[in-house]
């Protein structure tokens, strides 16, 4: 199976023209190939429903899914505002499948069941290669979610992560077809082409171990008894006056980068 791969970004202060632009570096990178898929990620702040507009004024009926995000990227750069869009173009329309689930708070375990169920019921698990995955970063529980996935999902390989709202920590956005979600899932299955997964980062440790003392579902609200606030600023505050180019940038992100990287290229063989 052969791949095409587009990829655009929109930092337009206008966030219907900023999906619209990056819908259209989309179209241009694929040529005359249209795309089966496309994956949104973009900041949590901006009017993320008009951005979607803007993409489906470009893309009106292509499957989609993503989230909202920490920071995003493309190979020139790396911002946390406007969007990024990424667009693949396969054999079939056949060999991408969506879903979507709602609820994730206080019902992990039920939500990728469902979502699970729902892939199936669109591709039988024995075609799949691969699932792609975005959950509420704020609702859930990450552990079990990922438990439970390598449970549906058994000899499949599975990429995805958290979505985030910069530093805010407010609540998260999740995509799937035209539609802006919150406290959900949602998933891609891949099939018909080989899927490889790989994950790294470039953290270091700078701050002694602590114990969490106070949390709030997935929310950690203390560290040795401490406001988590006080315990960030003593051991980042170095950090953060430091000037990024986005504010923060957790593994999921940075492996949604590299994962951009890796497709951004004119053409792509099994």
């Amino acid at each position: 199976m052969e791949l095409l791969v587009g990829i655009g970004k929109g930092k337009d202060q206008d966030p219907f023209k900023g999906g619209e632009s990056a819908a259209r570096d989309v179209a241009s990178s694929l040529g005359n190939a249209v795309p089966h898929v496309l994956m949104l990620f973009c900041a949590g702040h901006i009017d993320t429903q008009k951005f979607l507009l803007g993409v489906r004024s470009v893309f009106p009926e292509t499957q989609l899914i993503g989230c909202t995000t920490a920071g995003h990227g493309t190979r020139e750069e790396l911002f946390d505002d406007g969007g990024v869009l990424m667009g693949i173009a396969g054999d079939s329309q056949k060999n991408f499948v969506s879903t979507h689930a709602t609820g994730v708070h206080n019902n992990e375990t039920a939500i990728v069941k469902a979502v699970a169920e729902n892939l199936r019921l669109q591709s039988p698990l024995a075609q799949l290669s691969g699932v792609l995955t975005f959950f509420d970063g704020l609702a859930g529980s990450g552990s079990l979610i990922t438990e439970t996935l390598k449970e549906e999902f058994p000899i499949h390989n599975i990429l995805g992560g958290f979505a985030g709202d910069g530093m805010a920590f407010r609540g998260t956005q999740q995509f799937a077809g035209s539609e802006v979600f919150t406290d959900s899932a949602v998933a891609l299955g891949i099939s018909g082409v080989a899927v490889g997964v790989a994950a790294e980062h470039g953290w270091r440790t700078i701050s002694i171990p602590m114990t969490a003392t106070k949390a709030e579902g997935a929310l950690l609200m203390e560290l040795d008894g401490k406001q988590k606030k006080k315990m960030y600023k003593k051991y980042t505050g170095i950090i953060f006056r430091m000037r990024f180019t986005i504010k923060s940038l957790n593994v999921f992100h940075a492996l949604i980068f590299l994962f951009s990287n890796f497709l951004n290229k004119p053409r792509l063989t099994k």
